[in-house]
């Protein structure tokens, strides 16, 4: 992938196989959280639960932009 000067957020890197299961995994556990509640607020459980993944995700996208723009300064 040709490197270029733009901020990580914009580039699309492929998405690696464990934080494909990661992200699954903690999908089943909101859903599995947001069991144990009454209608309303198993919503609200499964929402929150389910967006606490994001920080991880995005922390996971940032190191991996900057391991790739450190490789190709290398070279």
């Amino acid at each position: 992938m040709a490197q270029s000067d733009t901020r990580w957020w914009r580039e699309t890197p492929p998405v690696s196989r464990w934080l494909l299961l990661a992200g699954v995994l903690w999908g089943l556990v909101a859903i599995a959280a947001s069991l144990s509640y009454v209608e309303p607020m198993n919503i609200i459980v499964f929402l929150i639960v389910n967006t606490g993944f994001l920080p991880i995700f995005f922390i996971w996208q940032w190191l991996a932009w900057r391991a790739r723009k450190r490789s190709a300064e290398v070279r």
